[in-house]
């Protein structure tokens, strides 16, 4: 018993209670998740289909686009738009013989798992006293362990990889106060740079961490600019040594095509304005920026929805309010860097501690850097999509509250930073179920714990480990009517809800509907029964499919087929979202008349 007390102090900084307060939620959140369902999300589903071709020696290929023959297999493209950890992850437990369900259960339980160990050791060198209200000491350090867990866990498959992300952001956390602590600085430089490249190989958006590395290597050697020139090639070379192969996978893949290997990787992720004159561009995407700052709300862990309504109709405030926090994030570290070097000569106890809320503060200022640089070349800010914040999301409570605990520390940060955890901690325990039991009703109230989407409204079997498609009813039936006509073509608008691997026994072969440039070309050499698959609510006749990043594109008509010949109606989902067309069309046939 003394040497477990011993461990968890010394993984704790000596703050246990907050420790294993959050590690036995967290627990408990990974355990609920662990017999439960896996709602299936665009994204996943595009990774997963990769990762079952791979298993079955097609490589690290997709095939949903259809050739201008449509009566020839679809094309055989290889996935770089995902980086390939998860798919090649998968694949091997594939291959071992596990289903996929269990693949991913016992991926994403051990990558939980190991995100809040690491986030406890953060959390509890920033949890660490009761405050003070008035007259009243309140542990709200406790209420946070619980809350951080069931709430601020990401969902392990609706987001697809972001899990990774949020789990490998602690670690890398870690391991950069090891850079500016340790004896072993090149060592831990070293798997700073490992791990940072093998969070790359499963979410580009880790970039970011590249940022905050080589912040805080300059941070640690200057002004010794050989030791820092040492320390920085040392990290560089450890994450080249998983990104390189990355990107000469994706160049090498894009070369046999005869395409620009950097050109398309950026317009597969919705990039824009490539070869535009600068002038053309330059001041949209500057406003794109601004914009997109009060978004930075999301930082807060606060469900911002409600005010970004009352923003979006008001730009001058909007980017006012956006101003205002990055003015805020950009000051924290400065903040923290003076009150430092003002108490450089007090105890290096306290050392471990305070270099956490600088390092979490480098951790949100890099993000912003690296999503404003992205926004300039991409259709969209990521500094406006949730997402992207996940990861981070627990950052600033933490160091809100490691600032109430810093004697001396400036008095108007501390009564913000106090304002801000009283209003985190009644948000997530008294509004936000009042908010999501009015909007959604009472079963959303368990939907962050168990990893689903409140909005959704899957039929959640309670135990199970079934894959859940966003469309179950419209799945069973296309398999239904593939086992009635072997040789029928399917195209589906939203493709990712129908892939085969989502109904192993009876799959569909479910293609992309392309847009109209490719119908223009396409034509059937042999006579076809074609099923279209497409979204009622969304789209008037035949739709083509969503692009990655292009919200649009689902709403636009294929004008080519308001010609089909006896195009007719054979479905329509009880909630009205999904409709299945056919028709019989000859050999020959063109989609667009010469």
């Amino acid at each position: 018993m003394a040497r477990l007390n011993a461990t968890l102090s010394r993984l704790s900084g000596g703050n246990i209670e907050v420790f294993v307060t959050l590690l036995v939620t967290a627990a408990l959140v990974t355990l609920i998740r662990l017999f439960g369902p896996l709602p299936v999300s665009w994204d996943l589903s595009i990774q997963l289909d990769a990762a079952h071709r791979l298993a079955q020696g097609l490589g690290l290929t997709n095939a949903f686009s259809p050739q201008l023959d449509l009566s020839l297999p679809p094309i055989s493209e290889t996935l770089i738009h995902f980086p390939p950890g998860l798919p090649l992850l998968v694949a091997a437990f594939l291959r071992l013989g596990t289903s996929t369900a269990i693949a991913l259960k016992t991926i994403y339980s051990l990558t939980t798992v190991i995100g809040w160990v690491a986030w406890a050791m953060v959390a509890s060198r920033c949890l660490v006293n009761p405050i003070r209200v008035g007259t009243v000491f309140i542990p709200f350090n406790l209420v946070i362990s619980v809350i951080l867990p069931l709430v601020y866990t990401p969902s392990w498959t609706i987001q697809g990889t972001d899990v990774f992300l949020w789990a490998g952001t602690p670690v890398v956390t870690l391991l950069l106060l090891f850079v500016l602590k340790s004896r072993f600085c090149l060592a831990a430089t070293a798997l700073l740079g490992l791990t940072i490249g093998l969070l790359l190989a499963f979410r580009y958006a880790s970039g970011f961490l590249l940022i905050a590395a080589f912040v805080v290597i300059g941070y640690r050697f200057l002004p010794k600019i050989k030791s820092m020139v040492i320390s920085g090639c040392i990290f560089a070379a450890f994450a080249g040594f998983v990104v390189f192969p990355i990107l000469l996978f994706n160049s090498v893949a894009k070369a046999q095509t005869g395409a620009n290997p950097l050109g398309n990787l950026l317009y597969d992720h919705g990039a824009k304005h490539l070869g535009e004159n600068t002038d053309n561009w330059l001041i949209p995407s500057v406003d794109l920026i601004f914009s997109s700052f009060s978004s930075l709300y999301f930082l807060t862990g606060i469900d911002p929805r409600k005010i970004q309504d009352i923003l979006a109709t008001n730009s001058a405030l909007n980017i006012c309010v956006g101003l205002v926090f990055l003015l805020l994030f950009a000051s924290l570290p400065v903040v923290l860097v003076r009150y430092k070097r003002a108490c450089i000569d007090r105890s290096r106890s306290d050392d471990f501690g305070l270099h956490t809320p600088l390092l979490l503060s480098n951790l949100l200022i890099s993000f912003i850097i690296f999503s404003s640089a992205l926004a300039p070349v991409l259709t969209y800010s990521p500094l406006e999509d949730e997402r992207y914040y996940y990861p981070l999301k627990v950052c600033l409570i933490l160091i809100a509250y490691k600032l109430l605990t810093l004697p001396r520390f400036s008095w108007l940060y501390k009564q913000m930073a106090k304002g801000l955890v009283i209003i985190f901690v009644l948000f997530n325990v008294l509004i936000a179920p009042i908010y999501y039991f009015a909007d959604y009703g009472a079963m959303s109230l368990a939907a962050l714990p168990f990893g689903l989407d409140p909005r959704e409204n899957f039929e959640i079997p309670y135990p199970s480990n079934i894959m859940l498609s966003e469309d179950r009813e419209s799945l069973k039936l296309l398999a239904e009517l593939k086992a009635q006509n072997p040789k029928a073509l399917f195209f589906a608008q939203r493709y990712t809800k129908y892939m085969d691997y989502l109904n192993p026994d009876n799959p569909v072969g479910i293609r992309r509907i392309p847009d109209g440039e490719f119908w223009e070309k396409a034509y059937l050499s042999r006579p076809a029964k074609i099923f279209w698959v497409t979204d009622e609510k969304e789209c008037p006749l035949i739709c083509y499919s969503r692009g990655f990043f292009n919200k649009d594109s689902d709403k636009k008509t294929i004008s080519e087929f308001e010609s089909l010949p006896d195009l007719k109606t054979v479905f329509v989902s009880s909630n009205g979202q999904t409709r299945v067309m056919v028709t019989d069309l000859p050999a020959g046939y063109e989609f667009v008349r010469s």
